[in-house]
């Protein structure tokens, strides 16, 4: 099925979640943070030779949205400096935890996109990762005569359908996305035919494949270039920060240091943490904190906990560590799974960033894409959703920016991608990859166990992956449990001769220019396992509702676990929304048949669609995931969409 061609530029554009919640009014604490000072950074030992190329080498358009021009012209081929990574990734270290990850993890090649996979979203069972999002470029898959930049990705063939914007479901099942960049010329030798999409809203029903996209219907009040989205409590979106252009990192001329809801609650409300975090304050990390319904932000080195409810903000403690974990720092973060056994308390886990010796708030002067980045993560809980429990440091095998972090059924995080120096965006930092800000791409995923003990959460016993998914790539779970990784253009348009290229496959029977995007499928060594099937399941759940499914177990397994999963809404590192929870099993009487219930309130799970999961044998082995409504799929207040 192919639909009209957006009208308004979808670059940075972030998707809403809508949800309802019973609101709860409580106040946070001060955090007293007492940590060892953060600044080490882990590099792998890989031998290997930075390039530097000059900027009339780069193959790139005449574009000055960071700060840099170059010419139209591609430059000659130029030669990978890292493979040396990819041969030493191969000595890996830290064993897999559990049963379930022990074995062989593979990765391969298994589909093909026409677009560069820079925002993605799962929709139902078969079109898992239905909705990748692209700039306004000259991608290689052409709808109405134009290039397309989104299509609807099938997991099963590996093949897409065009449609050209998209966003993350609301409660009512719709998927929202909103803001993006000015107008641009799209596509060299052709006039531009992306409208300027700062203060777009574009909804899309999965259902019907109905679109939305007319700034005139639908439409936020401040113009927004990586700005975050939060579900909160009452089934609206807050919309958090940004810029109103884009550019290398935001300042005090461009900063949107304000706060709006969608559907709209009023005028815009001020942020005088979103003032206080400038520069390096875009794509703040949010997420809503369970048994509050407030909301944790992060941006550059400080945090608050935010009670949208009276429009307060409490401050809770700079992070430790002296490290920009906010873009062009793209750390990564996760709220990590909520479970009964920890009665569903919020927990936050950030991981690397960029040391703030590094001077970001020129563009790009000071920044070097050789520079090496944090491997410091912190955690904390929340208590009640109130207060923080304060900082505990931890780090990864080695450093990283940019990486995706994937929560998998068995309640781990997996991180996927990124890079091991630089920083995030192209165009801008010395001794640069042809376009790339950063270097020394992260090909080995690292595992994270929350439930393991401290110093012993990290593994990286996987293979490497066959090419660099850095800037402008996403990495996703699927209905089947394995994990989509996919994209990579720290490039201004697409570009295939850059050492750190446009990532595009050759197909069989393709020529070289109808060649399409490549996606890699991670496959976890619990997919070769005797994994449980869900027989029957509600289609609908209600909170502390009781509700029955039945199972095939043909390992004959005990202590089964049922979770909800929401992958969330994937951009430039961030999953937002992303959420996990386990839900209450109340009796597993013959091993094929579980009761259990619905989330306990709305601060647990935000109504909306999610996907069930059935793990066996401990939690350890997932069946696959089936969509679910979770609630009554009402509108959110003031919806008022015209489709």
């Amino acid at each position: 099925m192919v639909y009209p061609h957006t009208r308004h530029a979808v670059f940075a554009s972030v998707a809403l979640f809508f949800v309802f919640v019973l609101p709860t009014c409580v106040l946070a604490r001060e955090a007293t943070i007492t940590a060892p000072n953060g600044n080490i950074s882990m590099l792998s030992d890989a031998t290997y030779t930075p390039t530097s190329v000059d900027d009339a080498e780069d193959e790139t358009e005449n574009d000055t949205l960071f700060g840099q021009s170059f010419t139209e012209v591609e430059g000659p081929l130029e030669k990978p400096h890292w493979p040396s990574l990819l041969k030493r990734a191969r000595a890996r270290s830290l064993p897999p935890p559990g049963d379930a990850w022990n074995g062989r993890t593979t990765m391969q090649v298994t589909g093909r996109l026409g677009i560069g996979a820079m925002q993605a979203i799962q929709s139902s069972d078969d079109e898992i990762m239905s909705e990748f999002l692209d700039k306004a470029q000259n991608n290689p898959l052409i709808v109405d005569g134009h290039s397309a930049w989104g299509v609807i990705y099938n997991i099963n063939t590996g093949e897409q359908t065009v449609f050209c914007a998209g966003g993350t479901f609301i409660s009512n099942g719709d998927i929202i996305s909103v803001g993006g960049q000015t107008s641009e010329n799209t596509e060299l030798g052709k006039p531009g035919v992306a409208g300027d999409g700062f203060t777009t809203v574009r909804v899309f029903q999965p259902t019907t494949h109905q679109f939305l996209d007319n700034a005139k219907e639908a439409h936020i009040q401040a113009a927004r270039w990586y700005a975050s989205v939060v579900r909160v409590t009452d089934g609206s979106a807050l919309v958090l920060g940004g810029s109103n252009r884009g550019q290398f990192n935001n300042n005090g001329t461009v900063n949107v240091a304000t706060l709006e809801f969608l559907p709209s609650k009023g005028p815009q409300l001020y942020s005088r943490f979103l003032r206080d975090s400038l520069d390096s304050n875009l794509f703040p990390i949010a997420f809503l904190l369970s048994h509050s319904g407030n909301v944790f932000v992060m941006a550059n080195e400080i945090a608050m906990i935010y009670d949208w409810k009276t429009n307060v903000e409490h401050r809770v403690g700079r992070l430790p560590g002296g490290i920009v974990r906010t873009y062009p720092g793209s750390a990564t973060a996760v709220l990590l799974p909520l479970t009964v056994q920890d009665r569903w308390v919020s927990e936050v886990l950030i991981c690397g960033g960029v040391f703030n010796t590094v001077d970001l708030t020129q563009p790009g002067y000071n920044a070097r894409a050789d520079k090496p980045v944090s491997n410091q993560c912190v955690r904390t809980s929340f208590p009640g959703g109130s207060r923080i429990s304060g900082w505990k440091i931890e780090y990864m095998p080695t450093s990283r920016i940019m990486g995706d972090p994937v929560i998998t059924p068995d309640g781990k995080v997996l991180i996927v991608g990124g890079a091991q120096t630089g920083v995030a965006g192209y165009g801008n930092a010395i001794s640069r990859v042809g376009q790339s800000n950063a270097d020394r791409p992260a090909l080995v995923p690292v595992l994270y166990d929350p439930k393991a003990p401290a110093g012993v959460r990290f593994s990286n016993n996987f293979p490497p992956a066959s090419v660099e998914r850095m800037y402008h790539s996403v990495a996703m779970l699927t209905t089947k449990g394995n994990i989509l990784s996919m994209g990579s253009s720290p490039n201004s348009r697409v570009l295939t001769k850059n050492v750190y290229k446009t990532r595009r496959a050759k197909a069989h029977g393709e020529s070289a220019f109808t060649r399409s995007f490549e996606v890699e499928t991670i496959n976890p060594p619990y997919m070769t396992k005797k994994r449980p099937t869900i027989l029957t399941r509600p289609e609908k759940i209600d909170y502390n509702g009781r509700y029955t499914l039945t199972i095939s177990n043909p390992m004959n397994c005990g202590y089964p676990r049922v979770v909800l999963i929401d992958s969330g809404y994937a951009t430039h590192g961030m999953h937002m929304n992303q959420r996990s929870v386990e839900l209450r099993v109340t009796s597993f009487p013959d091993q094929s048949t579980i009761t259990f219930r619905g989330p306990q309130n709305t601060t647990i799970w935000p109504p909306g669609p999610g996907f069930l999961w059935v793990t066996v044998c401990k939690g350890n082995i997932p069946s696959n995931g089936h969509k679910i409504m979770v609630g009554d799929g009402s509108n959110p207040p003031n919806y008022n969409f015209p489709l």
